[in-house]
């Protein structure tokens, strides 16, 4: 029967509670203990076997139409499908808003009997995978390395989501395929498996002055220690989320060095030589450099990596930021006063006739040869491309000079 389905035909749905509150991907963990995820709602596709979880604050009806419509919204990005028929437990699922917004979308509804879980045995399947999975990716961290903070159970969150990501990316033992490559419909190469990392490891993140090409003293240290806990859902690439060691503040990095078998970490006692052929083993198999600065034949930057998060900066490294974005904003204001510049030589300037203003034109006979070439008026309207700025610093809108 599974075989007749298209993806988003048959969608199972159940909801998981977790008595351990989980933090939020934002902030630096310090919320209390009702603001943090209480559970959530995963959902299994019966065509491809895809899983999606939607972490919840609160398992109400309202935050989770708000997760349907996100798991939606990525189906359709995705593969251009749209979810046909739910199939859940009585419950959060019959509510009256999460009907409502199933009839809206034109979407079917069908319940397990009461206290019948095997009728909904596929999101209970799910839920049961995931969770090892988490578990097992948890365990294996805190076994390894149990120094400030990185064993914290609140961080169940994030191996959650980052055990849907590994299990959404590993073949089927009996098709040979994924679940991502059958909602697609397009052959994988693999490379995020081979780019994948051990959750909760170790990482060290280069220094921002080194990211920027700077120097540093000689005895000063190149990087930080972080930990990682999954991939980022903002980015296209494999960009690691990294917990700040001191602060807890979890962002984005670029330029990292992974310590897959927790080598660097319990290390006490060991000989200098051996630590020092360690790190360089690292920096040689498990570097990751998603992006490097990009130039224009006038030397211009027209790309860069987004910078380090402030938490990660000292002093020192936030004046240098500041001071890095006031000159790439004058280089944008100098290319935009050039090629407006351009444009005034282009359209040529009206010549008055001497004629009064009241005076009605005279008509002039337009023959077939004569033509204007309109491209002479016509203005680009397209912007600048821009570089990545700080959220703290206001955007600055370069309005062309003599533009009405």
């Amino acid at each position: 029967m599974k075989d007749q389905y298209k993806v988003g035909d048959f969608v199972s749905t159940d909801q998981f509670i977790c008595k351990t509150p989980g933090r939020l991907p934002t902030g630096y963990g310090r919320e209390s203990q009702d603001r943090r995820f209480q559970g959530g709602t995963i959902y299994n596709d019966a065509a491809s076997g895809l899983i999606w979880v939607e972490n919840q604050i609160s398992l109400g009806a309202n935050e989770t139409v708000m997760g349907k419509a996100r798991f939606e919204q990525w189906l359709w990005d995705n593969c251009v499908s749209e979810v046909k028929h739910y199939h859940g437990d009585n419950g959060i699922f019959s509510a009256e808003e999460f009907r409502r917004d199933c009839t809206e979308k034109g979407q079917t509804q069908s319940f397990s009997g009461v206290g019948a879980q095997h009728q909904n045995a596929r999101a209970e399947r799910a839920i049961q995978t995931i969770m090892y999975m988490a578990r097992t990716f948890m365990v294996h961290a805190s076994l390894h390395w149990s120094d400030r903070g990185s064993d914290d159970l609140s961080l169940w969150s994030f191996a959650v989501k980052h055990s849907v990501w590994v299990y959404n990316r590993v073949p089927n033992v009996k098709s040979g395929l994924t679940p991502l490559e059958l909602i697609t419909r397009e052959r994988s190469d693999y490379r995020d498996l081979l780019r994948c990392h051990v959750w909760g490891c170790p990482v060290y993140v280069l220094e921002a002055k080194l990211q920027n090409d700077q120097k540093l003293p000689k005895w000063n240290r190149r990087a930080r220690l972080g930990q990682f806990v999954g991939f980022s859902d903002e980015h296209s690439s494999l960009v690691a989320n990294v917990r700040h060691m001191t602060t807890n503040y979890i962002s984005p990095q670029f330029h990292v060095v992974f310590d897959d078998l927790f080598e660097t970490v319990n290390r006490t006692g060991v000989d200098d030589t051996v630590v020092e052929s360690i790190c360089q083993g690292l920096f040689q198999r498990e570097r990751e450099l998603y992006a490097e600065e990009e130039l224009d034949d006038a030397g211009n930057i027209i790309y860069q990596p987004p910078p380090l998060h402030e938490v990660w900066l000292d002093e020192a490294g936030r004046r240098q930021g500041n001071e890095d974005r006031i000159r790439q904003r004058r280089r944008n204001e100098d290319l935009m006063r050039e090629r407006n510049r351009a444009v005034k030589k282009v359209i040529p300037v009206p010549v008055s006739t001497g004629q009064d203003d009241d005076a009605a034109p005279e008509a002039q006979q337009i023959s077939d040869d004569s033509s204007v070439d309109s491209s002479l008026y016509s203005r680009d309207s397209e912007s600048e491309g821009g570089i990545w700025d700080n959220n703290n610093v206001d955007n600055v809108s370069l309005a062309p000079e003599g533009g009405n």
